[in-house]
């Protein structure tokens, strides 16, 4: 009551005033936790783009055990220093030069923008090949470049330049498809592959030559779209079905699922020896990738 009695005895100029001033404290108080936020989000940004480019200078100044010392702790036990050098001094090329031009963090992963160049070191005097992709780098201990080789089990861009209704679509596909699996409907399974295989591959033939393994229902971790191309991450339970093998339980199986828009409608891809547009795919990829 106090308080009440002492604002009714200001003058109203100055009771304006004061509810003004409670009202601004009050936006100040509620917006001091983004503002701190977004202030952390850039100064994580910054620390991670100048660990990308002093992990870059190392690659162009060939310094190969200033390399080994960014990788992660379980990539390091994978390989002592002296072999991770001997390996990347046999490399047929050199880096000339690297730019990062663009840092992205989504949780635990970030996506670092390089733009290099390399020169094959039997052929010198011709002009560096350029290329660019985007960098994944993942947050232990701290952040450590993902090695090429496991590379493919993460979104090969950042979530702002990938279509999220796309790959919502995508998701619900490969959801519909491993629900097939699960269930061993396998007439379904068939039309979800892709058309160009189904033109080889009769569904008796299918049937006859799928794995004797049963599903249990998937997780599907991400989906990527790349133009008409798609990728998912599926984490999957799977059993033989061999009953002399029960035993053995359900293992968990953590798979990268390739799909394809054809017509308007995603289709799973098929490793098939037979496909020629696959092998002229793969005999395409003939730059130096990092």
């Amino acid at each position: 009551m106090r308080l009440s009695r002492s604002i009714v005895c200001l003058p109203r100029r100055a009771r304006g005033l004061r509810v003004a001033t409670t009202v601004l404290s009050g936006l100040l108080c509620a917006l001091l936790p983004w503002v701190g936020s977004a202030v952390r989000a850039d100064d994580e940004a910054g620390l991670l783009e100048q660990r990308v480019k002093a992990f870059w200078d190392a690659r162009v100044a060939a310094d190969y055990a200033e390399e080994y010392r960014f990788l992660s702790p379980a990539d390091r036990s994978k390989a002592n220093e002296a072999k991770f050098v001997e390996q990347k001094e046999k490399r047929p090329y050199r880096w000339v030069n690297a730019k990062v031009s663009e840092v992205a963090i989504s949780g635990d992963l970030a996506w670092a923008h390089v733009q290099y160049e390399y020169r094959m070191i039997d052929i010198p005097d011709t002009p560096p090949t350029r290329n660019a992709f985007w960098h994944v780098w993942q947050r232990l201990d701290q952040w450590h470049p993902i090695p090429k080789g496991t590379r493919a089990a993460f979104p090969s861009r950042p979530p702002h330049l990938r279509p999220a209704a796309a790959e919502a679509e995508l998701a619900k596909r490969v959801g519909a498809f491993w629900r097939a699996q699960a269930a061993g409907d396998w007439e379904t399974v068939y039309r979800y592959l892709e058309p160009g295989y189904r033109a080889r591959v009769s569904l008796d033939a299918f049937i006859a030559n799928r794995p004797p393994v049963a599903y249990s229902s998937a997780h599907i971790e991400w989906a990527e779209v790349l133009g008409a191309r798609g990728r998912a991450k599926v984490a999957v339970g799977i059993r033989p079905q061999d009953p002399s093998l029960a035993k053995l339980g359900t293992k968990q199986l953590v798979k990268i699922d390739a799909w394809v828009k054809t017509d308007g409608q995603w289709y799973r891809r098929v490793k098939d020896k037979t496909d020629p547009q696959r092998a002229a795919e793969n005999a395409a990829r003939k730059w130096v990738s990092p």
